[in-house]
C-alpha cells in the first residue's frame, strides 16, 4: 500500500485532494446539501492534518478547540500548535506539534464556513458528533470515511495509519539521515520503534522540514497530478 501511495503521481494527487474536497464541499453547501458539505469539509481537513502531523486516529477525532489548539495571542490569534497531553497519547508522551500556516488557515476556514453546519450547540470538538455535543465523531467511522474518499477520488487503497508511513517516507527521502526527526514525527519513544531514523531534538525544525518537502512535492507533481485527475474523473463523467 505504501509503495502505491508514495508513487510520484498518486502522491501528487493526494497532496492536492484536501483543496479539491473543500471546493466540492462549498458546491454541496451552495446546492443546499449543507450537512454533506460540512462532513466532506471535515474529511478534507482531516486529510490535511494527517499529511502534516500524522497523529493516531483517536487523537485526530478527539481534537478539542478549547484544549488542543494553541492560538497565538489568545483565543482569536492564529493556531500555532497542537497540544495533546501524554495521558491522551498511545506512548504517554505529550504531543507539542507546530501547525503550519496552511493547516492553520484551513482550520479557521473550516470553523467559519463548515463547522457550524454540522456541530451540535456547545460542542468543543473540531470533528463533532452528529447529534451529541459531548462526543466527537467515532474514530473508526471517521477514519473509514477518509479512506473511502481517498479511494473514490484517486483510486488508492489506504488506511489512516498509513499516513504515518507516508510522512515518514517523505521525510527520509528528503533527508536519509533524519532518524530522530522521524521518531518525533511518529511520536515513538525510541528509535528502534521507528525502525531507525534521524538526529534532531527540535520538533519545530522537523515540522518545517516536513512542510518544505510536501510543498516541494506539490510543485514538482503539479502537471502530472492535474493530468491524472482530469483523465480519471473525465472518464467517470463520460461513463
Amino acid at each position: 500500500r505504501l509503495a502505491v501511495v508514495v508513487d510520484h503521481r498518486k502522491l501528487g494527487m493526494l497532496l492536492r485532494l484536501p483543496r479539491r474536497l473543500f471546493k466540492e464541499a462549498r458546491a454541496l453547501v451552495k446546492a443546499g446539501d449543507v450537512k454533506e458539505g460540512g462532513w466532506l469539509a471535515g474529511i478534507a481537513l482531516g486529510i490535511m492534518i494527517e499529511l502534516r502531523c500524522p497523529m493516531r486516529r483517536a487523537n485526530l477525532v478527539g481534537l478539542r478547540m478549547d484544549r488542543h489548539l494553541l492560538r497565538e495571542a489568545g483565543r482569536k490569534g492564529r493556531i500555532i500548535r497542537f497540544m495533546i497531553e501524554g495521558v491522551e497519547t498511545k506512548t504517554g508522551a505529550p504531543l507539542r506539534w507546530p501547525v503550519s500556516p496552511k493547516v492553520a488557515e484551513a482550520i479557521d476556514i473550516y470553523l467559519k464556513e463548515f463547522w457550524p453546519l454540522v456541530a451540535p450547540p456547545g460542542s468543543p470538538f473540531l470533528f463533532p458528533h452528529r447529534l451529541r455535543a459531548d462526543e466527537h465523531r467515532a474514530a473508526a467511522g471517521f477514519a473509514g470515511a477518509i479512506c473511502r474518499v481517498i479511494h473514490d477520488r484517486i483510486g488508492v487503497e489506504m488506511n489512516l495509519h498509513l499516513f504515518r508511513a507516508v510522512c515518514g517516507s517523505i521525510l527520509l527521502d528528503d533527508n536519509p539521515d533524519a532518524l530522530d526527526d522521524l521518531r518525533q514525527l511518529l511520536g515513538h519513544a525510541t528509535l528502534q520503534t521507528s525502525l531507525q531514523y534521524y538526529r534532531a531534538r527540535n520538533p519545530d525544525r522537523v515540522a518545517r522540514r516536513v512542510d518544505a518537502a510536501l510543498d516541494r512535492l506539490m510543485r514538482e507533481t503539479e502537471a502530472e497530478a492535474e493530468a491524472d485527475w482530469s483523465r480519471l474523473h473525465g472518464r467517470r463523467r463520460a461513463a
